[in-house]
């Protein structure tokens, strides 16, 4: 999946030049998995966590209180991480606000491997398995994100 801008030149009997384009594999190593290849989350037992701020963030002095104040129990975490729902990357660009603190750990999904997650204030997670990332958004009441999803979803 490629983000970011492409121009191109073309002319007859000319190769066509490429510039602006970054590709998310070469910017992060990991492979966005489209919905339909998404991890169908039951069952989550988290075996570490740890809270983390990004004090350089360029949006971090807007956050910085509540940053500080964000918490989320081990209970919390392992329900907002069943609890949410797949969304793609595009999704998070467009509706989800990236906040410069989340959670991030080691979890037992579905009782199979372990798998490594970001829970994002701005109510995303992301799973990392090997090369891929799956991306969840949290729509539900309950758990206190700083900033909703910029959409509403009708949850059961």
């Amino acid at each position: 999946m490629t983000s970011g801008c492409c121009h191109f030149i073309a002319k007859a009997d000319v190769p066509s030049v490429v510039d602006t384009v970054m590709l998310h594999e070469a910017a992060t190593g990991a492979r966005v998995v489209r919905v339909k290849d998404s991890l169908h989350i039951k069952k989550v037992k988290i075996v570490e966590y740890k809270k983390k701020v990004d004090h350089a963030s360029v949006v971090y002095p807007e956050y910085d209180k509540q940053c500080a104040g964000w918490r989320l129990s081990e209970k919390q975490l392992e329900k907002t991480l069943v609890k949410s729902y797949i969304i793609t990357e595009h999704e998070v660009r467009f509706f989800f606000t990236t906040i410069p603190c989340h959670y991030e750990g080691v979890a037992i999904v579905n009782d199979g491997p372990s798998m490594r997650f970001e829970v994002n204030a701005g109510s995303y997670s992301v799973f990392y398995e090997d090369l891929n990332a799956y991306y969840l958004g949290y729509f539900g009441a309950g758990v206190d994100f700083i900033e909703p999803p910029g959409i509403a979803v009708d949850v059961p």
